[in-house]
């Protein structure tokens, strides 16, 4: 039987001002409809490019090298762009990465799905409306009549990536690409979106490829494999098969640095890397950090105004929580999107106001100090925070150099460019970053040296607790296994404690002592993470574990 997608010998190149960079090389696949076929590899192995050469949009300096792409029986190559613009989004279809980036802010997404299907005659300007509900009802959107009148911005991540599958689909494509669809979602959402396009394909039997640096997705969804490294592929197999023989040492590398299972935190690391053990941090201590009955409530903007003596409608992000953070301890914060991890972390961080309720750091009343005025508090080195977006959280007009030594500046002892560029270099060290990348810009530096500027200048002002904002969501698993290592160390070395915000289970069991579990604004269990996590005692929790991908590695 021949292949749907026929992909020889593909080469893919780049004109640069350096000259011409050799971005994909020699890369073979092929594709069966009803097929789901997983590229994995790192940040620049050429997952990407690959795709949009797949579809003929690489950018004005990328062109085709070499090679030959067939779908459905048409040269892609030689196809003209008149041509193509008619098979994208009705025969060949891509859900991006980022769903926001790839939506109209400014226009309705019901409107957006009918551009789609009025371009490629699918609809008329009468029936229009009424088929892009009918798509939006097809990829399990409730309320479809009324999320059709909706703006991006109102809707949540998982929503949005809905949003984006839906415009995909919207015309029945018989090939859709997949990159990296539910980077930033959290697990259940990620089941959903993935089961979504799972149950989608096999019903309109579509050929699929799904581009991820997630092995344990790839596992759960992919029939087939192939690893690529620098450009080029370097295993190629049977999902089933590539796990449980992996051949390349590659690969072997990548699935080592896959949180699963009963791993510890060194077994993430490769195994040439002579890394010392895992230090054993002592007992935690006294509490540092105590929140006592949290609330935060926002009024509603489309709530009708109150009569005399009735109070405003209001929307309780967090309800009335309570946790403590010991010193010397990691605490993981886990839920899903909108259950108010990253709410509650503002407050703790004093760049929100609460509602109600108590923060003391270090037995004083923090929470009594406004956040706008809490810059100028003693209290502020004490506290500090490391971002989820490893790029968008540094300045991109400062060097690595500039960024560290900003809170030296603001906040520290150093008095002195001397002092404050020894500490600066000081720190580098310590996080692992090379001295020579410190001059360098944000968009000069990958995204685990990226991460690694990020937790130096969190750093810098030794504080006493440190909130982690999804810091590794973004990195590739290998990246990931390193800067997690990273904080392991750093946490027994400085003696800090952590909490650490997180929808990803698996890494909060490496990293954390205890663990809460928030839904809906509220705490419904909280223990130890060994404990909570082998026998979760509130269903919520066990929703949660149970929407893990668990790959048979």
């Amino acid at each position: 039987m021949n292949a749907f997608v026929e992909v020889s010998d593909l080469s893919v190149d780049f004109k640069t001002r350096n000259g011409v960079v050799h971005a994909v090389r020699g890369v073979s696949f092929s594709l069966m409809k009803g097929k789901t076929l997983g590229i994995v590899g790192e940040s620049g192995s050429g997952k990407s490019v690959t795709s949009y050469a797949l579809m003929r949009i690489l950018d004005a300096a990328g062109f085709i090298a070499g090679g030959h792409i067939e779908f459905g029986g048409i040269d892609i190559g030689a196809a003209t762009e008149a041509q193509m613009r008619d098979l994208r989004g009705r025969e060949i279809s891509m859900v991006f990465q980022n769903p926001r980036a790839a939506l109209n802010p400014i226009r309705k997404v019901g409107r957006q799905i009918e551009d789609v299907l009025l371009q490629h005659l699918q609809a008329t300007q009468g029936d229009a409306k009424e088929k892009a509900i009918d798509v939006l009802r097809q990829v399990r959107i409730n309320n479809p009549e009324e999320r059709y009148h909706a703006y991006p911005f109102e809707l949540s991540g998982g929503m949005c990536q809905r949003i984006v599958i839906a415009l995909a689909l919207a015309c029945k494509p018989q090939l859709m690409i997949a990159d990296e669809p539910t980077t930033g979602l959290d697990v259940t959402t990620q089941k959903a979106v993935m089961d979504l396009m799972a149950d989608l394909v096999r019903e309109r039997n579509m050929a699929t490829v799904l581009i991820t640096h997630d092995l344990g997705l790839a596992a759960a969804y992919c029939d087939h494999l192939i690893v690529m490294k620098d450009g080029e592929v370097v295993e190629s197999a049977p999902a089933r098969a590539l796990f449980r023989d992996p051949q390349h040492a590659y690969t072997r590398k990548l699935i080592r640095a896959t949180p699963h299972g009963s791993a510890a935190i060194r077994d993430l690391l490769p195994e040439d890397l002579d890394a010392p053990a895992a230090p054993i941090a002592p007992p935690p201590g006294e509490p540092l950090l105590e929140v006592e009955n949290l609330v935060k409530e926002y009024p509603m903007k489309s709530a009708a105004t109150p009569k005399p003596g009735e109070a405003a409608a209001t929307f309780r992000a967090v309800g009335g929580i309570s946790f403590m953070v010991r010193r010397g301890e990691s605490v993981g914060l886990v839920g899903e999107s909108g259950c108010g991890k990253s709410t509650t972390s503002a407050m703790v961080m004093r760049l929100l106001d609460s509602t109600a309720g108590s923060i003391r750091f270090a037995g004083v009343d923090i929470g009594a100090t406004p956040a706008r005025k809490f810059a100028s508090s003693q209290y502020r080195s004490k506290l500090q925070m490391v971002f989820q977006d490893p790029t968008d959280c540094l300045n991109p007009r400062f060097t690595a150099r500039r960024s560290i030594a900003d809170p030296l500046m603001r906040l520290g002892s150093q008095r002195g460019a001397r002092a404050v560029n020894a500490r600066v270099e000081e720190l580098a060290a310590l996080v692992g970053l090379p001295q020579h990348l410190l001059d360098r810009f944000p968009h000069q530096l990958s995204g685990g040296q990226k991460a690694r500027v990020g937790i130096a200048r969190a750093i810098a002002v030794d504080p006493e607790l440190l909130v982690l904002d999804e810091p590794t969501a973004a990195l590739d698993v290998s990246v990931q296994a390193v800067v997690l290592n990273l904080l392991v160390d750093l946490k027994a070395r400085l003696a800090m404690s952590y909490l650490f915000v997180s929808h990803d289970l698996s890494v909060v069991r490496l990293l954390c002592d205890r663990v809460i579990v928030m839904k809906g604004g509220e705490i419904v269990e909280q223990g130890e993470c060994e404990k909570v996590l082998t026998n979760p005692s509130h269903a919520y929790t066990r929703a949660l574990i149970e929407a893990i991908p668990h790959p048979d590695f």
